[in-house]
């Protein structure tokens, strides 16, 4: 492990400690079409850190400069933690819950930094459904 994964490792901590709101982990399976619990896999309450950025897209929801004709903007939602906060990596279509809030977010993308934190892009689905 290189000095800076060391570092890196232990700036995690102090990055949720900092910027970290209470989540619960929600791992979510498919049973007959329709998601539901996993009870497979625990629910796991997790610090985890929002993180938003603006981008310019297209029609079909692909990223393109921002000089191209017809763009539109939106906001992206993620939610940052420590890659060891999760017994095992998250899965497309589990959820997390927003503990102060009760908003409710399913994993869309699964983005590990392959060090110490996983980026994980989400969608609301609302609170408590």
């Amino acid at each position: 492990m290189s000095s800076f994964d060391a570092m890196w490792k232990t700036a995690t901590r102090a990055i949720d400690t900092t910027f970290g709101d209470p989540f619960v982990f929600i791992p979510m399976a498919v049973l007959k079409g329709r998601p539901v619990p996993d009870a497979t896999r625990p629910e796991t309450p997790l610090v985890a850190a929002f993180m938003s950025h603006a981008e310019e897209l297209d029609a079909e929801g692909k990223r393109v400069a921002a000089n191209t004709v017809s763009p539109f903007s939106t906001e992206t939602i993620s939610i940052d933690f420590a890659a060891d906060a999760l017994p095992e990596a998250p899965r497309l279509g589990d959820r997390l819950q927003h503990v102060a809030s009760g908003r409710l977010f399913e994993i869309s993308s699964v983005r590990p930094d392959e060090v110490a934190r996983i980026t994980v892009g989400v969608f609301r689905k609302g609170s408590g459904q």
